[in-house]
């Protein structure tokens, strides 16, 4: 089993080649800018989880079209970097499924190295995030006049911000575990189509314009499961939906296992 998961990470290690990294650095880079330059425009004052908040935070339900897209970019990143744990790739898993000798421990494997993958993409998210913000703004555990403005709400909250970047993580990781393994099940189904991961994709991000409308539910909404910014600002709520985020990861293994043991590849 560990030589399966080092043979998927390694697929994945190559196709995350250093332009990948690049792209995220240039994007997170590009929210914190904008954040400078919000702060010194409206002189107001700034802290390092103002950062983690613009960058990692995700979206608000009156979200502004230059939000989605950073918030898809992030998204695109990370299914881009776990797209070969995602899909089924001929030869490759032909292989890897030969050395399992059976399909259960072949797609174990690429469910943990998944898991591991994406642990790992939000952990590099973050700190990237954190270095970028904390050589802007200096580290406070109290909120700033940003937060006032930008998220009323937080500032409001009894959070403080070193709680709130922990929830932000756990929110983020637990949503884009259940993301990924959302993708992963679905391209079970239509892995023979070369263009099913845009067209899922397309689909996500309609169900999240509805979502932010009001016409449908949160669950219903894949692009919003790792965001905290649409999430009522109290323990109950950011704990309510992360067992909701785990309870999806859970549905989408069990999914997927009893597919891939039930057909023939």
């Amino acid at each position: 089993m560990k030589r399966l998961i080092i043979n998927e990470l390694y697929s994945c290690y190559k196709k995350m080649n250093v332009y990948i990294l690049i792209l995220l650095s240039l994007a997170i880079f590009l929210q914190v800018y904008i954040l400078i330059n919000t702060k010194n425009i409206q002189g107001i004052t700034a802290i390092t989880s103002d950062g983690v908040l613009k960058v990692c935070g995700g979206l608000e339900k009156d979200f502004y079209l230059p939000n989605l897209f950073q918030w898809l970019l992030l998204i695109g990143i990370l299914l881009l970097l776990v797209q070969s744990s995602t899909s089924i790739i001929g030869g490759f898993d032909v292989f890897l499924l030969t050395r399992a000798g059976s399909k259960l421990r072949w797609w174990t494997s690429k469910v943990l190295s998944l898991i591991l993958m994406t642990f790992i993409f939000t952990i590099v998210l973050m700190v990237i995030t954190k270095i970028y913000s904390k050589i802007a703004f200096p580290t406070l555990n109290k909120w700033s006049t940003y937060t006032h403005l930008y998220y009323p709400k937080i500032f409001a909250s009894s959070i403080s911000p070193h709680k709130m970047e922990l929830i932000i993580f756990c929110v983020l990781f637990t949503g884009f575990i259940a993301i990924t393994t959302l993708f992963q099940t679905i391209n079970l189904f239509f892995n023979k189509y070369a263009n099913s991961y845009i067209v899922i994709l397309i689909l996500c991000i309609i169900l999240g314009v509805l979502y932010m409308q009001g016409i449908i539910p949160r669950v219903l909404s894949p692009i919003n499961y790792p965001s905290t910014l649409d999430i009522a600002t109290n323990i109950e709520s950011y704990l309510k939906n992360i067992e909701m985020n785990i309870a999806l990861f859970l549905i989408n293994i069990f999914i997927s296992l009893m597919f891939v043991t039930h057909s023939d590849y």
